[in-house]
């Protein structure tokens, strides 16, 4: 086995005990939140029941994923060992990559869903139909768990104590397919169609002299820009990995195994503070009950308007229940 230009070990073991407790430690409390928000969305029926909190939970399931994931492979390389082999190690790299790709992906998905809305959904009911979003959360899923299989198919990861199961510097093609496959394209993609919406929304506004379009054209805007701070915000705790792959420092290297959950925490709490509707539920409920009165998540004494075909009469064009 070539192990030469192999990325360095941790430096000992007191280091590699420290930054796998502390990516551990951040891992579970993005998990907390990322299933305190499902929880809140799945129990507020009338406000949160959206296709935008639908997409908005599919990421919190992939967070979920990742953060699993990420910590099992710590506790069985590190704490446990369990991982002394290759092909465990192949498993194990196979699954963490998979991982990635799901979180990247779904806020494609999300923004391909934006995209959609904006440009079809008023000639074409189906595209803020609950089962089209089913079906690009299952493709995101799909094709999340298929761009990773080289990882299995090959012999390019092995286990070398002290390391990540990750593709080495031996393999210079398959460790930019899967950062160019998992993490750059889908990122390049939001940046387009972020930028598409943008120059089109600018050019209708300038046009428009109705008040409704322009004010929903605006809250489409607003709601891709949360999508790309979010997604910036994770890309940033992925940053020192991708450096590290481009020059053997280190120092990125180790700072790389803190930096993905703490990135995915991160963004959970700015997931919670730029949604308006989510923020203020936990405001109302979680940080600020009422202490004299009593309503609980799914409040139905407020009855939403006249629904056809789940759409909400006379709300915005994405505000389809499920």
């Amino acid at each position: 086995m070539n192990t030469t230009s192999t990325p360095p070990p941790i430096t000992d073991a007191v280091s590699s005990y420290i930054m796998c407790s502390l990516s551990t430690f951040f891992a579970l409390l993005a998990i907390i939140l990322s299933i305190m928000i499902i929880v809140i969305v799945a129990r507020t029926k009338t406000h949160l029941h959206t296709i935008r909190h639908l997409l908005i939970c599919n990421t919190c399931v992939a967070s979920c994923f990742y953060c699993i994931v990420q910590t099992t492979n710590y506790i069985c390389l590190v704490f446990l060992e369990l991982l002394t082999d290759d092909f465990s190690c192949r498993w194990s790299g196979y699954f963490g990559y998979a991982a990635i790709a799901a979180s990247v992906y779904s806020y494609l998905a999300q923004s391909i869903s934006r995209l959609l809305i904006i440009l079809y959904a008023a000639k074409y009911p189906w595209v803020k139909a609950f089962r089209t979003h089913k079906i690009i959360i299952a493709l995101q899923w799909l094709i999340s768990f298929i761009l990773p299989l080289p990882a299995l198919i090959t012999n390019d990861i092995y286990f070398l104590r002290g390391h990540l199961c990750w593709v080495p510097f031996t393999h210079p093609i398959h460790m930019l397919y899967t950062l160019f496959a998992g993490y750059i394209l889908p990122v390049v993609a939001i940046a387009v169609i972020y930028l598409y919406v943008f120059i089109r929304i600018k050019i209708i506004t300038r046009r428009a002299e109705n008040i409704r379009t322009n004010i929903r054209d605006k809250r489409d805007l607003g709601i891709l820009r949360n999508i790309v701070i979010s997604l910036g915000i994770y890309i940033g705790g992925g940053t020192p990995a991708s450096i590290f792959i481009f020059t053997s420092i280190q120092i990125f290297y180790v700072i790389g195994i803190i930096s993905f959950t703490f990135g995915v925490l991160v963004e959970k709490i700015f997931t919670i503070i730029l949604d308006h509707e989510i923020h203020q539920v936990i405001k109302q409920h979680v940080v600020f009950p009422s202490k004299n009165r009593v309503i609980p998540f799914n409040n139905t004494t407020t009855r939403p308007k006249k629904i056809t075909n789940k759409v909400i009469v006379g709300k915005d064009h994405d505000e389809t229940l499920f």
